[in-house]
């Protein structure tokens, strides 16, 4: 494990693929998903396995997935469902997306809706500190 000034959060592992890094802050059981530029499905089925792969990764961690940095989202409505289907996470874990275009925004809330059915607790927000603090509002699961 990385030792950190305390002011600074303990990263177990991070990872950057393409437009789409993670970081896993195993102390706050938060995984820290970045997204930039063009946003494809590859993209985000590449990322999801490689989240998956991450030895730091426990599908009981939250999720912050922050979509701010991206320009354009090239994944159409069937291949989110796809995507949502196979989550890494366990129901019923936060996971809160970030978006303050009306590109990035409305990608997550669909990303949100097709969630629903598999158990996805998935909320969409503009403000970054406001999804931070209702995600570390509800307890992770063990």
């Amino acid at each position: 494990m990385v030792t950190a000034p305390a002011s600074q959060p303990v990263i177990s592992s991070e990872f950057i693929i393409m437009g789409l890094s993670h970081a896993i802050d195993a102390s706050r059981r938060l995984v820290i998903t970045r997204a930039s530029g063009h946003l494809t499905e590859e993209d985000m089925r590449f990322a999801q396995g490689m989240l998956q792969g991450d030895p730091g990764f426990r599908p009981t961690y939250r999720q912050l997935v922050d979509l701010r940095g991206v320009d354009s989202v090239v994944v159409s409505v069937p291949a989110m469902a796809r995507i949502a289907a196979a989550s890494a996470f366990t129901p019923g874990v936060r996971r809160a997306f970030v978006g303050t275009s009306e590109e990035q925004y409305d990608m997550a809330r669909v990303f949100a809706t097709l969630s629903e059915p598999h158990r996805q607790i998935v909320h969409v927000f503009r403000e970054l500190t406001i999804a931070e603090a209702w995600l570390m509002e509800g307890r992770a699961p063990d």
